[in-house]
């Protein structure tokens, strides 16, 4: 999965799913804050060559591009 995360222009994924892509297993990487989403994004933008948007729930959602977090 990995790889095919590192193909993509735009990366959308929740908590489980970006478990899974950084070989975390599925839902070991809650995200409770915005602060965690971010560090979590920020893994998973070193895997893709685009942009990342991160679900956060209730928290709303975050979206990464570059160095950029919005």
């Amino acid at each position: 999965l990995a790889h095919l995360a590192g193909l993509a222009d735009l990366l959308f994924a929740g908590p489980e799913e970006a478990g899974l892509l950084l070989g975390q297993g599925s839902g070991t990487t809650g995200a409770s804050t915005f602060d965690e989403g971010e560090v979590l994004a920020r893994k998973l933008g070193r895997l893709a060559r685009g942009a990342v948007v991160l679900k956060l729930g209730a928290l709303g959602a975050l979206a990464l591009s570059g160095d950029r977090v919005e």
